[in-house]
C-alpha cells in the first residue's frame, strides 16, 4: 500500500443537499468569511467523511506510523468539534450516510483488509457495528436516496468488484457488483443516482475509463466512460451535476496527472466535458457548497457551476491526502500529508442563507444567494464587487452599487418595500409572483426586466431601460426616465401588463432621454400579441403620463382594463397623455371590460387617450352612441 497510486482515501458522501436549509444561519449582520481554519484532535490522513444534518465526521485514518480510531465530530450549527472513537483502527476506509446514521466501512488497521462497519446514530447518539459482505479497504462510499453503498477496493491480495448497499429505511443490507474490479475510485451522487468513476483496474492493471451508476429508485446498475481513463480523481456535485475532475492516467509517473473534468447529468443520464482544472492535479478531495464544486490537493481549485469557470485559492497549509466532506452550505476539507500527517481543516462557506438584516456596509467576497429576505437597514450599504446576488426577496434603506453584476430578487414570492438606491452600471431582475415597491432614486444604468410580479415604482429609476415580461406587471407612482417596453402574448397570462391598480388613483411618469426612442413600447409585432392596461377610475383616472418621447402601440395591440372605484361615473377621463405628435399605433388599443349600466369607448385626442363614459342609454341612442364610437376610432386610426 506504499505506492501513490493506494493512496487514495475514499471521503465518498456527497452532501446532503436536502438538509441546506436544517444547517445555515440567519446572520445578524455581514455573514461569514468563506474560508476558516480549525484542528482535528490528532493529525492523519488517509480517512474517511460523511455528514449527517448538522455534523461532520472524520473517522479513522493514519498518522504515520499507526493506524487512528478517533473520530472528529465537527457541529456546524454550534461551530463546536467533539471525538469519538470507532471499535477498531484502521486506515483507507470509506464513509456514506444513510437517513440519520453515519456509517465507517472496511479499511486496513495494517497489511489487511477488515469487514469492519461502525455505524453512529445521531437521533440516539449511539454507535453500534455491523460488517461487510467481503473484507477490503481503499474502497468508495457513496449517499444516495436513504443508501449508503460501499463499492469495490482491494483485498490484501486482489482487486474487488462487490457493492455493499445498506438500506436505512428497511435497516438490511443487500449486495452488487460492479462491471469492473477496481479500487481508487471517484464516488458521488446526483439526481438519486450513485457514480463509482474510474479507479485502478484488476482487469487491465491499469486506470479505468469505467463507470459503473446505480439508480436508487429503480435499484439498477448502468455503465458509461469516462474521457479520459483515470484513478485518484475527485468527485463532487454540484449546480444539478455530477463532477469527475483531475486524477493520474496511464502517461506513467511522474506526468500522469490529467486536467480532464467530466460532468454527468441524472435527468439525461450523460456525459460531457466541462472546462479543465487550472492546473493537472491527483489526489483530489471533492466536495460541495451551494453552486461551487471544490476539489483539494496542493491548493483548492473550485469550479463556479454558474459562471462555469475555475477559481483557485491556496489552502491554509498546502497538502495531499485530504478527506472532503459536503455539508449544507459548507465544503470542509480535513487533515492530509504536508511533510508528514496534518490536523489541519479548512472549512469554505458558500455565501447561501436563509435571510440576511445588516446594519453595516459590505461587500460581496463570492456568488451569493439569500433565501429569504436581504433587510439593508439604516447603516447599511452593498457593493456586489466582481459577483451576482441573488435575494429571495429585498427591503430596507441601504444603497446597493451593483458594479456590473446582477441582482436578481423576488424568487420567495413575498412582495416587500426597498426604499434604497441601485447604482453604477448593473442589472436589476424581479422574479416571483409578490410584489418588489422601489421608494427609493435608482441610477443604476443597466436593463431592469420584470420577469414575475409586479414592479410598483413609487420613487424613479433615472437610467435603466424596463422590460416588464409576459405574466408580470409594472406600476406605481414614482417616475422611469429611460423608457418602457411591455411584453404582448396571445395568451392572457403571457401578456406584460401596466397596472396601476392600488386602491387609490395616482399616475405614473414615463420618459426617455432620447426624444427619438419610446417613453412606452406596448403589444408584440404581430396582431394578436396583446399586453394589458389596467386603469381604476373613480371621479378622475389612474394616468400614464409620456413626459418626453414617444409612445408606440404595436400592431399586436393592448387590451384596457377598467377598475371602477366610488365615484366612479360619466365623464371623459385621460387614460395616457402624450406630447402632440408622438404617440402611434393608438388604433391597436382595445377596451376590455364592460360595466353594467354603462357604455364606455375609448377615443383619442392629439395629446391623449381617453375613457369615454356614459349611462346606459335607450335603443335608439344606442346606435347614435356606437355610430360616435366607430367615427372617433376612425379618426384615431387616420391620426394614428
Amino acid at each position: 500500500m506504499g505506492s501513490s497510486r493506494l493512496r487514495r482515501a475514499c471521503a465518498g458522501a456527497a452532501g446532503l443537499s436536502a438538509l441546506l436549509l436544517s444547517t445555515q444561519f440567519t446572520f445578524a449582520e455581514d455573514w461569514a468569511p468563506i474560508w476558516q481554519q480549525a484542528s482535528l484532535s490528532q493529525a492523519r490522513f488517509w480517512m474517511s467523511g460523511t455528514a449527517v444534518g448538522s455534523k461532520v465526521f472524520f473517522a479513522g485514518g493514519y498518522t504515520g506510523s499507526a493506524a487512528s480510531n478517533v473520530v472528529d465530530i465537527y457541529d456546524i450549527d454550534s461551530n463546536t468539534w467533539s471525538t469519538a472513537a470507532l471499535s477498531q483502527s484502521r486506515r483507507l476506509l470509506a464513509a456514506a450516510t444513510a437517513g440519520n446514521k453515519a456509517m465507517f466501512a472496511g479499511g486496513y488497521p495494517a497489511g489487511t483488509g477488515v469487514d469492519t462497519v461502525d455505524i453512529y446514530d445521531v437521533t440516539t447518539n449511539t454507535w453500534s457495528t455491523s460488517t461487510l459482505s467481503q473484507a477490503r479497504g481503499n474502497l468508495s462510499g457513496v449517499s444516495v436516496g436513504n443508501k449508503a453503498i460501499f463499492g469495490g477496493g482491494f483485498t490484501g491480495g486482489s482487486y474487488s468488484n462487490v457493492v455493499d448497499i445498506y438500506d436505512g429505511t428497511t435497516n438490511t443490507w443487500s449486495t452488487a457488483a460492479l462491471s469492473d474490479a477496481r479500487q481508487a475510485m471517484a464516488a458521488t451522487s446526483v439526481g438519486g443516482k450513485a457514480l463509482f468513476a474510474g479507479g485502478y483496474s484488476g482487469a487491465a492493471n491499469l486506470f479505468t475509463n469505467t463507470v459503473d451508476i446505480y439508480d436508487s429508485a429503480s435499484n439498477s446498475w448502468t455503465t458509461a466512460v469516462l474521457s479520459e481513463a483515470r484513478g485518484e480523481a475527485g468527485a463532487a456535485a454540484a449546480g444539478g451535476r455530477a463532477y469527475i475532475a483531475g486524477g493520474r492516467n496511464n502517461a506513467g509517473f511522474p506526468n500522469d496527472s490529467t486536467k480532464t473534468v467530466d460532468f454527468y447529468v441524472a435527468s439525461s443520464n450523460s456525459f460531457g466535458t466541462a472546462a479543465q482544472l487550472p492546473f493537472p492535479n491527483n489526489q483530489l478531495a471533492g466536495a460541495s457548497a451551494g453552486p461551487k464544486a471544490i476539489f483539494a490537493s496542493g491548493a483548492a481549485y473550485i469550479y463556479d457551476t454558474n459562471a462555469l469557470t475555475w477559481s483557485t485559492v491556496n489552502l491554509s497549509q498546502s497538502r495531499f491526502d485530504i478527506t472532503a466532506v459536503s455539508a449544507g452550505h459548507k465544503a470542509i476539507f480535513g487533515g492530509g500529508q504536508a511533510n508528514g500527517a496534518s490536523d489541519r481543516v479548512d472549512i469554505y462557506t458558500s455565501q447561501n442563507y436563509p435571510a440576511i438584516n445588516s446594519t453595516k456596509s459590505f461587500t460581496l467576497v463570492d456568488h451569493t444567494n439569500v433565501f429569504g429576505r436581504l433587510q439593508l437597514s439604516a447603516g447599511s450599504s452593498l457593493n456586489l464587487a466582481t459577483f451576482n446576488l441573488t435575494v429571495g426577496s429585498m427591503s430596507g434603506v441601504g444603497n446597493i452599487n451593483l458594479n456590473g453584476r446582477n441582482l436578481t430578487a423576488g424568487a420567495d414570492n413575498s412582495s416587500s418595500t426597498y426604499s434604497g438606491a441601485l447604482s453604477n452600471f448593473g442589472f436589476l431582475i424581479k422574479q416571483g409572483a409578490g410584489v418588489l415597491h422601489l421608494s427609493g432614486a435608482s441610477s443604476h444604468l443597466g436593463a431592469t426586466t420584470v420577469q414575475g410580479g409586479k414592479l410598483n415604482v413609487t420613487g424613479t429609476i433615472y437610467n435603466s431601460p424596463v422590460t416588464v415580461n409576459g405574466g408580470a406587471a409594472l406600476g406605481g407612482t414614482g417616475t422611469i426616465t429611460n423608457g418602457v417596453t411591455v411584453a404582448g402574448g396571445v395568451a392572457p397570462g403571457s401578456r406584460g401588463a401596466v397596472d396601476l391598480a392600488d386602491g387609490m388613483i395616482a399616475t405614473l411618469l414615463l420618459g426617455n432621454s432620447d426624444p427619438s426612442q419610446n417613453a412606452l413600447k406596448l403589444g408584440g409585432a404581430s396582431a394578436g400579441q396583446k399586453s394589458r392596461l389596467r386603469f381604476e377610475v373613480a371621479s378622475a383616472a389612474d394616468l400614464l403620463f409620456i413626459t418626453s418621447a414617444n409612445l408606440l402601440v404595436q400592431s399586436g395591440g393592448a387590451d384596457i382594463e377598467i377598475v371602477p372605484l366610488p365615484g366612479f361615473g360619466e365623464g371623459t377621463y385621460d387614460l395616457i397623455q402624450y406630447n402632440l405628435g408622438s404617440a402611434s399605433g393608438l388604433q391597436f388599443l382595445s377596451l376590455a371590460t364592460t360595466i353594467p349600466g354603462y357604455t364606455m369607448f375609448l377615443q383619442a385626442t392629439s395629446t391623449s387617450e381617453q375613457l369615454v363614459v356614459v349611462p346606459e342609454p335607450a335603443a335608439g341612442i344606442v346606435g347614435a352612441a356606437c355610430a360616435a364610437a366607430f367615427l372617433s376610432r376612425r379618426r384615431r386610426g387616420a391620426q394614428a
